[in-house]
């Protein structure tokens, strides 16, 4: 018989007081899934280019060997969490909060309860999330809701402003590109990564900033004459889909720093899809010479609404996605088609430029060779806000990070102690042990909202994924 396995996440929507897993609606719940690839627009041409002049070697550098992902434990997993029960009163919540610690990277697994919002939580969501009544939402770790704020404040916009394609030229799109400029900059400063050292390019989701990092990587081998050219990439999820594992990110900075001549071609690429939604990114990008070369998100993950990933280009590696053979329109200069096709990449320019001085200072914007055809710029214009009304409800994402980890500290504790009237154990909860440092539950640099388990049946085998209630 197949085994029961059940996936709590916890996202800033929970009630701070208590949980349960239902099993009433498990046909409603999901397996976690592939993410599907996303294919280029019929717009975008694939070309031929010389490298001649363009030496490979240029991309070379230094980089670490002992760096590995750890494997997640085996476990069948779905996304389980019920908001239908009761909170706590708002005032025994403010009645505790002052004799309580947050600190969220204790492992203190004592149960507390604090204020982590300018709003009780249960305000908050009467005020801003009346569609959740509408039943228990089970899958937050694939998005998250979104507030009716910001759907008002969005709507306001679009009714009482006229916006254009921005690659046109007259008013409606001055205004789109300005607006679009404006958003990648607050979107930067909102994941704590300097513009003076990163990029932000816009894509449809966290898998086409994977692909695009990938396609670049595979059409340099393709460029060689023996199509073996060396030029590695790492990549790594920095929150596990299954457990909620968070894996080191000084894996970068080691591999950068590394003299091993075997790993001095690699890059790396951090999908930080997971990671954002409950953890400030400002631990990522703090400093460029350590940071991850790539860095992919998705916005909706993190706000609810708009539809939209992101790729963080860290600038001094930047050159590698300008050398790709796809574009589309917008992002090149000119293209010839007089003896072999040949364009001039936008991106291509503006990375030579960035790396001028050697510490990714310089002119023009990578994004301008990597983002093909119109943007989504009513999305961006929705992420903007997304990003205001965010600030407002919440505050920060540390505040987030705090309230998600002391509910996933408590729901942890909590199934550790669920009993059979024999004193068995109801819950099997998967977790990866380390040597001397005990769970990772409480430990917000480790472990995410996330809590992996089985449920035991009363003669010791797990309950099957299908249940006949």
């Amino acid at each position: 018989m197949s085994q029961a396995s059940f996936l709590a996440h916890l996202s800033r929507h929970d009630q701070a007081g208590y949980y349960s897993a239902s099993t009433s609606n498990l046909n409603q719940m999901k397996q976690e899934r592939s993410p599907s690839i996303i294919t280029s627009n019929s717009n975008q041409m694939k070309q031929e280019r010389s490298w001649g002049r363009k030496p490979l070697a240029l991309f070379r550098r230094r980089l670490n060997s002992d760096s590995r992902p750890a494997l997640p434990p085996p476990a069948f997993a779905l996304d389980v969490f019920d908001k239908s029960q009761p909170i706590f009163n708002v005032a025994e919540i403010k009645s505790q909060a002052n004799n309580i610690q947050s600190d969220p990277h204790t492992t203190d697994l004592a149960p507390r309860i604090t204020c982590f919002y300018n709003k009780p939580v249960e305000l908050i969501r009467k005020e801003e999330y009346p569609h959740m009544n509408q039943g228990t939402y089970l899958d937050h770790s694939g998005t998250t809701i979104y507030a009716r704020t910001l759907i008002t404040r969005f709507s306001t916009l679009l009714l009482t402003n006229l916006y254009g394609n921005p690659h046109s030229a007259n008013a409606p799109a001055d205004l789109s590109g300005a607006m679009v400029d404006a958003v990648r900059l607050e979107t930067l400063r909102f994941l704590g990564a300097d513009p003076a050292h990163y990029d932000l390019v816009f894509t449809a989701n966290a898998t086409a900033a994977i692909k695009m990092v990938g396609d670049a990587f595979r059409d340099l081998a393709e460029q060689t004459r023996t199509g073996r050219f060396w030029l590695g990439l790492f990549a790594y999820p920095g929150q596990s889909n299954l457990t909620g594992r968070r894996l080191p990110l000084e894996w970068a900075g080691r591999l950068r720093s590394s003299r091993d001549p075997l790993l001095r071609d690699t890059y790396t690429l951090l999908d930080a899809a997971a990671l954002a939604m409950t953890s400030p990114m400002g631990r990522v990008f703090a400093d460029p010479e350590t940071a991850p070369d790539f860095v992919c998100v998705s916005f909706y993950k993190i706000f609810g609404f708009p539809d939209l990933g992101g790729l963080v280009v860290r600038k001094e590696s930047g050159h590698i996605l300008a050398l790709r053979k796809y574009f589309g329109g917008g992002t090149v200069e000119m293209v010839s088609t007089i003896g072999k096709a040949w364009h001039l990449s936008k991106g291509l320019q503006n990375a030579a430029a960035n790396r001028g001085d050697g510490k990714g200072h310089g002119g023009g914007s990578l994004h301008e060779g990597l983002e093909d055809g119109t943007l989504p710029f009513h999305s961006i214009l929705a992420l903007g806000e997304a990003i205001n009304v965010h600030a407002e409800l919440y505050g920060s994402m540390e505040n987030i990070s705090a309230h998600t980890n002391m509910l996933v500290r408590r729901l942890y504790n909590g199934m550790r102690q669920l009993r059979y009237g024999d004193g068995r154990p109801l819950c099997k909860v998967y977790e990866e042990e380390e040597d001397g440092r005990g769970t990772a539950f409480g430990d917000s640099k480790r472990q995410g909202a996330t809590v992996a388990f089985n449920v035991y049946r009363p003669d010791g085998g797990f309950e099957p994924h299908q249940l006949e209630l």
